[in-house]
């Protein structure tokens, strides 16, 4: 049953461009589904998706249901930059990532030990709880077309754009619609009902 559950998990992640959004958003929706049984499964944990496979599916779908601004390409098939900042916590599972397209845009995937470079990207991914590192990117990043996408807690609340968080056993995530406009980024209402919509930015100080 659980084997199952990740050929299907790998089934979203390469759903093709030529796909129906609202096919696509079907397969959203019943990656909620995966998880929340899988993850609740932990007596065969060993057959369980991987939680950085899950998050490569959900990253790749983000891309797919966001509009960067046509300037932030410098062409029409330019590759999406993503760049993957601070203590590596993806994996080889990014690899998946590399070969597939959204929008008819194919990933070119950036390690980066700071955030020196990151105004370039067009994704930017932090995987580890570090405050000084969120805070950076989140300076680093503010106004500029940049989808951030974080793991740390608050990450979102804090001026992140998109933040991980698990309810339970599941993994969910929030959207902050104020940094995403701030950036001139546009989230899909398909994915929006889908997320936990937060506005207020705290202080990364407190």
């Amino acid at each position: 049953m659980v084997f199952a559950q990740k050929n299907r998990l790998k089934t979203f992640l390469v759903v093709g461009d030529e796909k129906p959004l609202l096919s696509v958003l079907s397969a959203i929706a019943t990656i909620f589904f995966l998880i929340s049984i899988s993850y609740q499964n932990t007596a065969i944990a060993n057959d369980e998706p991987e939680e950085s496979d899950v998050k490569v599916a959900f990253i790749y779908n983000f891309v797919r249901f966001t509009l960067w601004p046509t300037t932030a390409f410098e062409g029409p098939v330019s590759p999406y930059t993503l760049c993957l900042v601070g203590r590596d916590t993806l994996g080889t599972s990014i690899r998946s990532i590399e070969i597939k397209k959204a929008r008819n845009r194919s990933f070119s995937v950036q390690y980066k030990s700071s955030v020196k470079g990151i105004r370039s990207c067009h994704i930017v991914y932090v995987g580890d709880w570090h405050e000084k590192t969120a805070e950076d990117v989140i300076n680093s990043t503010r106004g500029l077309p940049i989808l951030t996408i974080g793991d740390p807690d608050g990450f979102a609340e804090r001026g992140g754009v998109i933040g991980f968080f698990k309810e339970g056993n599941r993994i969910r995530f929030k959207v902050n619609l104020q940094v995403a406009n701030r950036n001139r980024i546009k989230i899909s209402s398909k994915l929006l009902r889908l997320a936990v919509i937060v506005n207020e930015i705290e202080s990364l100080d407190r």
